[in-house]
């Protein structure tokens, strides 16, 4: 009797241990260049806690403007992200078409703003319209920095992608947010005082590097989850 009485009791306790268990992740899509495929999902996936899943979708290389090689919607990886089911998408592209030699090729140049912003759109469109209706985090690249190199072409290159990042891109992608309503994180000023610390060769960020930008995507989704849990 005293073995069926403990087993009674214990039962609920599995049963409601087993529904925790099969509690269906909240998704994150993250949406990049090499500075994503890096690894800073997986930091930010730790981060959130074991109810969220963040998926890598970012490739090395990754640009928006097509006709040139590795455009992100051509890629395996853009497969990957329309099949991820995701709750939130955060995408982060540009740095790559900031580099002189395609924003600054002067066959295309004066079509780059027209067809990056459209493609932008077009991106955002595309996971918006997924089954999973994701909320959409449009980040700003990270800050490029140039004085990190020594004097050469490399640092020539990368003084070029910070001026075009100002000059044209970063403000493309604020249109871009507000006019399709979606959130914006403007990760080049909330890095620009840290950038100079964790990027060794100007671009590519350190793991403590983006273990600090991770904080800021974490809080942006942790208050867009807030606002939806209040409605």
């Amino acid at each position: 009797m005293k073995l069926l009485l403990s087993l009674l009791t214990l039962f609920p306790i599995l049963l409601s241990a087993q529904s925790d268990d099969s509690t269906t992740p909240t998704r994150v899509t993250c949406i990049g260049d090499s500075i994503t495929a890096r690894g800073y999902p997986a930091q930010l996936e730790q981060a959130l806690g074991k109810e969220w899943r963040v998926t890598n979708c970012g490739k090395g290389g990754a640009k928006i403007l097509s006709e040139y090689p590795l455009t992100y919607t051509d890629l395996e990886v853009y497969q990957k992200a329309l099949t991820s089911t995701p709750d939130y998408v955060i995408i982060m592209l540009g740095v790559n078409d900031a580099n002189p030699k395609f924003w600054n090729d002067s066959v295309r140049q004066q079509q780059h703003p027209t067809e990056f912003k459209q493609r932008y759109i077009d991106l955002i469109h595309s996971m918006q319209a997924l089954e999973s209706k994701p909320q959409i985090i449009v980040a700003i690249p990270l800050p490029v920095v140039p004085e990190n190199l020594a004097p050469g072409r490399l640092r020539i290159e990368r003084e070029g992608r910070q001026n075009n990042l100002n000059k044209d891109i970063i403000p493309l992608i604020k249109q871009i947010a507000e006019q399709e309503e979606v959130t914006l994180i403007d990760m080049q000023s909330l890095m620009e005082p840290l950038a100079a610390a964790h990027t060794p060769d100007g671009v590519h960020y350190t793991k403590e590097g983006s273990k600090l930008f991770t904080t800021f995507f974490k809080e942006a989704i942790l208050k867009l989850e807030a606002q939806k849990d209040a409605e």
